[in-house]
């Protein structure tokens, strides 16, 4: 009778601290575990861990000044065919030696030449030149036999403009070969974007999905530290049984085992939320020192899938972000294709000039003049064969160009594959976690209604302690299975957001398209490197 009178006693007094440490344990609890190492805690919430890796992610950033170096390289093709100035100057003094008759003499001259040319070569391979040049030239040679006396020319003051023409009629000809490599840096730039926003939404998805784990670690934090401080009331308790001679001391034996176990299991669950906290640091791209935690906010579930999932399977392949990439190259392949062994065709080059000339002897506008009245016009018409001797290497970048062809399309017919198959191992996930949320939901009920049973049981003493303890024990695990399902269905959400492509739609007003500059974007080089 004395024994049950001091357990009644007993649990009348622990009753009300059994019921708030229960309604932690149920998740009831409103706040996040915090560092028990006094590191300082950064809370935050989902909107800003996305900002912050949108702006910081190195992985992002990388592809993001990839998408910049293909702008720019197109940029480049498309300046490939703008005119160029050519200036030139330049005095040539010679000595001339010629034969006489009974020997030699030596003539001199001395000319100063200044030019200008404009280039312009066309798309289609067409090469336009157009020259002015003026130049003034002295010459002196020995007149007869001895070098007593010789002949001064000049000065003399020359004008001549000159327009020539190039134009391949078979290798280079046209804008299929002209156009090519701006065409394939557009289709680079086209696949770079791809990759810019596949890395942009996996970033995304990534961030998501480390969050939820940083708040499940945190909830599972909270549930082993509510059942350890269960359980170390419990061993409190039977210390007070034991004290009051209701119990043997050999009981305290099992209380103080699992005392312990929970222990390590807080032990192991505040180690995962520490890394979890790190892995999202690391997505984040900021660098929060080695003693930094952040906590968690509770996310917002994610909107789930369309119920069609015939209709999401096939949205991840319309919307799949490696095919597109893998289309941008099969386009590079077939462009290349169109103009490969090109420079191992026969050349037939039409070249073509007319030309003007002026002099003037001692004086300068006679050479205008002449140069004006078209007297001295010369004009020219060639045509120049190269015939190579050998088509082998014609025939094997053709080979090459077809083969990359079969290979970029095989490429692409596996990503369809995958497109697909990821999709449904994401949709197969979600369904069981739903179904598994549901049936934990069911279980932490039947587990709650236990435990207030055995806790009644054990106040009116037709109930040991070690029963309570196992029925609590049983709403843990109900507890974290049930939050493990709910994080498990919010993460195949978002994955299967990320592959219909309504994960970078969603957040599109934060995600970067282009490359932050950085100082003017000047790089420097080292001078001994380059």
């Amino acid at each position: 009778m004395l024994y049950v009178m001091n357990k009644r006693l007993l649990c009348k007094h622990s009753l009300g601290a059994r019921v708030v440490l229960l309604g932690a344990l149920f998740g009831l609890r409103g706040h996040a575990a915090s560092p028990s190492d006094g590191s300082p805690a950064q809370t935050i919430n989902l909107d800003q861990a996305l900002s912050e890796a949108m702006a910081h992610n190195p992985n992002l950033r990388a592809v993001l000044y990839d998408y910049r170096q293909a702008q720019a390289a197109q940029d480049a093709e498309e300046g490939l065919y703008r005119p160029s100035l050519i200036l030139d100057s330049g005095i040539t003094h010679s000595k001339t030696p010629r034969l006489t008759v009974g020997g030699t003499t030596i003539s001199n001259s001395d000319m100063m030449e200044v030019g200008a040319e404009l280039h312009k070569t066309f798309a289609s391979g067409t090469a336009l030149i157009l020259r002015m040049q003026g130049d003034r030239t002295e010459s002196s040679a020995p007149f007869g036999t001895g070098q007593a006396s010789s002949v001064q020319l000049g000065p003399g003051y020359g004008m001549t403009g000159k327009l020539s023409l190039v134009q391949p009629l078979l290798r280079g000809f046209g804008n299929r070969v002209g156009l090519s490599t701006l065409r394939q840096a557009q289709f680079a730039r086209s696949g770079k974007e791809q990759t810019r926003d596949r890395t942009a939404s996996e970033t995304l998805r990534d961030v998501v999905v480390g969050y939820w784990e940083l708040w499940y670690a945190q909830k599972a934090l909270e549930i082993e530290e509510a059942a350890r401080d269960l359980a170390k009331q419990t061993q409190d308790e039977t210390q007070a049984r034991i004290a009051a001679g209701a119990t043997a001391p050999v009981d305290l034996l099992t209380y103080q085992t699992r005392t312990n176990d929970l222990e390590l299991s807080v032990l192991a669950a505040r180690s995962t939320q520490t890394e979890a906290a790190s892995n999202l640091n690391l997505l984040l791209g900021i660098n929060g020192g080695p003693n930094s935690t952040l906590i968690a906010t509770e996310p917002a579930m994610p909107n789930a899938p369309l119920a069609d999932s015939g209709r999401v399977i096939q949205t991840a392949v319309e919307q799949s972000y490696e095919v597109k990439e893998l289309e941008a190259q099969l386009r590079i392949a077939e462009d290349k294709a169109r103009v490969a062994g090109e420079a191992e065709r026969s050349r037939l080059d039409l070249d073509a000039y007319v030309q003007g000339q002026g002099l003037g002897n001692d004086r300068v506008p006679p050479a205008f003049e002449q140069f004006g009245t078209g007297d001295a016009v010369s004009a020219h018409v060639g045509l120049t064969l190269e015939l190579p001797l050998s088509g082998a290497r014609y025939s094997a970048e053709k080979r090459q160009a077809i083969a990359a062809i079969q290979s970029a399309r095989a490429h692409i017919a596996a990503a369809v594959q995958a497109a697909a198959a990821n999709a449904k191992r994401e949709l197969l996930h979600l369904e069981q976690a739903q179904r598994r949320r549901e049936v934990a939901e069911l279980t932490v009920q039947i587990a709650l209604a236990n435990v207030v049973a055995q806790q009644q049981r054990y106040q009116h003493g037709d109930a040991i302690a070690l029963e309570v303890n196992t029925a609590e024990d049983e709403l843990r695990h109900a507890r974290l299975n049930l939050e493990r399902a709910r994080v498990d269905e919010a993460q195949a959400n978002i994955r299967i957001a990320h592959l219909n492509g309504r994960l970078l739609a969603q957040y599109s007003s934060i995600v970067p398209k282009e490359a932050p500059a950085l100082f003017g974007d000047a790089v420097d080089l080292h001078p001994n490197e380059y």
